[in-house]
């Protein structure tokens, strides 16, 4: 099946969603290892699924941008400094 842009349909599509929940594999830093993080988006729990999971990409891109940079002023606020030697 194919959907649109929207952030929920390409999660869904992408990554892959079951009872509402995705897996997500990453690195474990070590020999062979891989981690599996599994995350819930539950409607309830998760403002930004809830928010965003319906509205296509391009804006929830904008979005991430647009939390991230008051997470980060939030940080830096609680006496914390920005390392922005990446």
């Amino acid at each position: 099946m194919l959907h649109g842009w929207e952030y929920g349909s390409l999660i869904f599509d992408v990554i892959g969603m079951k009872d509402s929940k995705i897996r997500v594999e990453v690195d474990g830093k070590g020999k062979n290892c891989i981690l599996v993080i599994e995350y819930d988006l539950d409607l309830s729990k998760d403002d930004f699924w809830a928010k965003n999971r319906c509205i296509p990409f391009p804006y929830v891109a904008e979005d991430i941008e647009k939390e991230l940079n008051e997470w980060k002023a939030d940080y830096e606020k609680m006496g914390h400094k920005q390392n922005n030697s990446s």
